[in-house]
């Protein structure tokens, strides 16, 4: 089965980059993406999709909100 390491950036909550491997690998990337500054999260492939439907959903308010000013 597939599990995606996904960064996630600390100011804004945003995804930033994710790598798509074994769950031990996923687990490692994590780890990196953490020591390097971000938060991070192991998804399995169907947690990720509802995620990612989340994060989209985040993003576009932030962009609505910066367009209203």
């Amino acid at each position: 089965m597939d599990y995606i390491a996904q960064a996630i950036d600390k100011n804004t909550g945003l995804f930033r980059t994710c790598t798509m491997a074994d769950k031990d690998y996923a687990i490692k990337t994590a780890k990196y993406y953490r020591s390097i500054g971000y938060n991070a999260k192991v998804f399995s492939r169907d947690e990720y999709e509802k995620a990612s439907e989340e994060n989209s959903r985040k993003r576009q308010e932030q962009i609505n909100l910066q367009n209203d000013v």
